[in-house]
């Protein structure tokens, strides 16, 4: 009869067999991360532009159809959860004589590395501030048009939200007592809004510190158009 061989598995073959196992298993690890950084990317790209096609269509298809015969833009500042935001104001008189109302508050931390701007004052540029964004838009009443609150009988097109991070001062400016501030991960970037040449526009720029990739709700409408 075979006499079995119940020595079982030396210290090397364990060791080795240990190696193989943590090798394949730091691949498939790298590879699933990688493919769920990459489905996470293409979600946000998704979100991205749904958001701004849906608000676009909304802007466009009322002032289109129903043409522009006068746009009055008011730039200011609102305190908004005891930060100064700045704001933008626009109402748009239409042709049927109803009243289209965009808002915008917008307001952005220092960036990620301070740069100084008077070396005799280390905290001559750190800014009290957090990014805050927000967006309304709709058709207001005479009774909201009349108040106070600009956002009145607006509908909000909040824009998404995909996290953040803190702008982390350098050692020198700790003295400077302003702080850390929340910096979005998707950040508005620039407004410009405009009637010049019986044209209205407005452009809201976007960009987010992962995707490499700008983007921006652009709207062109003529005032008093005739054919």
């Amino acid at each position: 009869m075979r006499k079995l061989n119940n020595k079982g598995m030396t210290t090397a073959e364990i060791l080795v067999s240990f190696i193989l196992v943590s090798l394949i298993s730091a691949i498939l690890y790298t590879t699933v991360s990688n493919y769920n950084t990459r489905r996470q990317m293409e979600s946000y790209k998704l979100q991205i532009n749904t958001y701004k096609n849906t608000l676009t269509k909304a802007i466009q298809d009322d002032l289109i159809k129903n043409g522009v015969t006068n746009a009055v833009i008011k730039n200011g500042t609102e305190t908004i959860n005891g930060k100064e935001v700045d704001t933008y104001t626009i109402n748009i008189e239409l042709l049927d004589h109803t009243t289209r109302r965009i808002f915008i508050g917008r307001s952005l931390a220092d960036d990620y590395f301070v740069q100084v701007e008077d070396p005799s004052n280390p905290c001559a540029s750190i800014t009290d501030k957090d990014d805050f964004f927000e967006l309304y838009y709709g058709t207001p009443t005479n009774k909201d048009i009349n108040t106070t609150d600009p956002k009145a009988g607006l509908e909000p097109f909040q824009i998404p939200d995909f996290g953040y991070s803190k702008n982390h001062t350098q050692s020198e400016f700790s003295s400077c007592g302003v702080g850390e501030h929340i910096i979005k991960d998707l950040r508005v970037t620039n407004v410009r809004v405009s009637t010049e040449n019986k044209v209205f526009s407005l452009f809201i720029g976007f960009s987010h510190t992962q995707l490499g990739t700008k983007y921006a709700i652009n709207i062109v409408c003529p005032i008093n158009y005739t054919p």
